[in-house]
């Protein structure tokens, strides 16, 4: 359980470094140039990194659980 706290955990802290890139459209749309825009982009780096730690995990897991039902199986 903590291992998976510590992935969520890196995942927002390397959000910094996303917004770079959620952020461009912030600099080329004119419509996006606005307060709610730019909490609405730099949001998306949070949610897209959090997404991404998700799916590691559960594919992880889902790993684990292939590896467990192999091992009872030769059993």
């Amino acid at each position: 359980a903590h291992g998976r706290w510590m992935t969520r955990a890196y995942a927002l802290g390397i959000a910094a470094g996303t917004q770079v890139f959620t952020m461009m459209p912030y600099m080329f749309v004119e419509a996006l140039r606005n307060p709610t825009g730019r909490a609405l982009l730099m949001g998306a780096a949070w949610v897209g990194n959090l997404a991404v730690a998700e799916w590691v995990m559960r594919r992880r897991a889902g790993r684990r659980m292939a590896t467990v039902r192999t091992t009872r199986r030769a059993t």
